[in-house]
């Protein structure tokens, strides 16, 4: 098994130091120098000791797959002999999980570097994002086919049968699912209403496909939704929970939703926006810091200008910290975020094909 050490100190990414923030490594992402290139995905590790990069033409197809030491940026090879193409990947213990454009998931083992199972997830569709629980018991992902607009919810037990996999045509996208912080309980967002002429998942009473659906992975039931009569916006990764597990967040089509978990059936009046949407800015996606109420949201501008990233505690609502230099001109979106699971490191790719990897120096 690869083991990589880190020999950079820095300190774990908070509320109290957010403004700190800077850039400690950066790389461009393909090391064939394809122009063309962007990046479309990154993941850690669960020790924060790699990082894996997606570099491909656009988020729809297989790109190259890379794997770099974080704490020197080297390329390493975690797979050996194998060269890695996929449209997402995702690392738990002891396996590394990639989604492929056909509607893949290849499952290879950190320990052997073997492939040991594919999953058969949907049609032709790209595998966005992928997902397991805290237990690592469940494995969830969805897959989107563009020209047909379907979107599949898959959700099983490592190498068992589907305990869900929900496949509806021309209803829009399933563009992101996340699993609770403790508890065998997954988010599923949708991101156009419901139509009487398709079968789809709903609760009694309920006339729409909600934003978010909310199911119990040890049934396979359908147990809540959160949000009514709303649109929620299709982008990858802009849904998750908070690390208390207490509320769900996620892009709707008026800005970026916080609701209590608790009130999702009832639709009470718990929610609340975190921040509109903006004319100027479009948001491409978001993640949640694995122990603080701390949100990184990214943006592109609509006039090609500078990208944005925005640092928030979604407790007050308040914004910490802002960049607003990040790339210029027309390849200046970002596409992707991930913390490491120590909290220590953010990483960001981008139209630009290069991935930037953020933390805080602790001056020694």
């Amino acid at each position: 098994m690869l083991m990589i050490f880190r020999t950079e100190r820095v300190e774990v990414i908070s509320l109290d130091n957010v403004e700190q923030i800077e850039v400690i490594r950066e790389v461009y992402d393909a090391p064939n120098d394809q122009l063309t290139q962007e990046t479309t995905y990154v993941a850690f590790d669960r020790q924060s000791k790699l990082l894996g990069i997606v570099n491909a033409a656009a988020p729809w197809v297989d790109g190259d797959i890379y794997f770099f030491d974080v704490s020197s940026f080297e390329n390493v090879d975690v797979i050996q002999d194998v060269s890695l193409t996929g449209t997402s990947l995702h690392f738990t213990q002891d396996w590394l999980f990639i989604g492929k454009q056909n509607g893949q998931l290849e499952r290879y083992s950190l320990v052997d570097g073997e492939l040991h199972s594919t999953l058969a997830v949907g049609g032709n569709g790209d595998i966005e994002v992928i997902a397991t629980s805290a237990d690592q018991t469940y494995i969830a992902a969805t897959s989107t086919t563009e020209i047909r607009g379907e979107y599949i919810f898959y959700l099983s037990k490592f190498d068992n049968n589907p305990i869900v996999h929900i496949s509806i045509e021309e209803l829009g996208r399933g563009y992101s699912v996340t699993f609770h912080p403790s508890e065998n309980i997954v988010a599923f967002a949708v991101s156009e209403p419901y139509r009487e002429d398709l079968i789809t998942p709903r609760l009694a009473g309920q006339n729409v496909i909600t934003a978010v659906q909310i199911w119990d992975a040890d049934t396979g039931e359908l147990i809540s939704f959160c949000d009514e009569y709303r649109t929620s916006i299709a982008y990858t990764d802009t849904l998750a929970f908070t690390p208390d597990g207490q509320n769900i967040i996620y892009a709707a089509d008026d800005g970026i939703r916080i609701w209590d978990l608790r009130d999702c059936r009832q639709f009470d009046d718990t929610w609340s926006i975190l921040e509109p949407v903006n004319e100027d800015q479009y948001l491409t996606t978001f993640v949640m810091h694995p122990t603080d109420p701390l949100l990184v949201s990214a943006y592109g501008s609509v006039d090609r200008g500078r990208g944005i990233i925005r640092f928030w505690n979604v407790e007050t609502s308040e914004i910490l910290h802002e960049i607003t230099d990040y790339g210029t001109g027309e390849y200046n979106t970002i596409t992707t975020l991930a913390f490491s699971p120590d909290g220590t490191l953010l990483a960001s790719g981008g139209q630009d094909g290069t991935v930037r990897l953020w933390g805080i120096p602790d001056g020694e």
